[in-house]
C-alpha cells in the first residue's frame, strides 16, 4: 500500500514536471523575442567592428498586436530613431494588448 502511494506521487510529480517543461520550451515569450530580434537590425553607419550595445525597448501593443508606441533606451539619437521606426513595423498578434519590453544585444565583430 505504501509503495503504491509512493509510485502514484512519483508519477504525479513527473507528469507535472513534464507539462511544465513543455510549456517552458514553447513559450510565446521566446518566440516573440526571436521574432523581434530578426525584425530589427543595426543601421549600416553603426556596423563598426567592436560596436556593442544592449538596448532595452519598451513598447505598447494594441488589440491586433500592432505596435502603438515604442521607446528605445539609447543615447544615440540616430540609432534610437531607426530602431523605433523598425519596431513600428513589427506585428505581434500572439500577444495580448499591453505594455512589454525586450532587451536586444547589438554586437559587431
Amino acid at each position: 500500500m505504501k509503495k503504491r502511494i509512493i509510485n502514484i506521487l512519483t508519477l504525479a510529480a513527473l507528469l507535472s514536471l513534464g507539462s511544465f517543461t513543455m510549456k517552458a520550451a514553447g513559450t510565446p515569450k521566446n518566440d516573440v523575442s526571436g521574432k523581434i530580434k530578426r525584425a530589427v537590425s543595426l543601421p549600416e553607419e553603426l556596423k563598426i567592428p567592436g560596436f556593442a550595445q544592449k538596448v532595452k525597448v519598451a513598447f505598447v501593443l494594441d488589440a491586433k498586436g500592432c505596435v502603438e508606441q515604442v521607446a528605445a533606451n539609447t543615447l544615440n539619437l540616430a540609432f534610437k530613431q531607426k530602431l523605433e521606426s523598425q519596431f513600428k513595423q513589427i506585428a505581434l498578434p500572439e500577444l495580448k494588448a499591453g505594455t512589454y519590453s525586450v532587451e536586444i544585444d547589438f554586437i559587431v565583430y
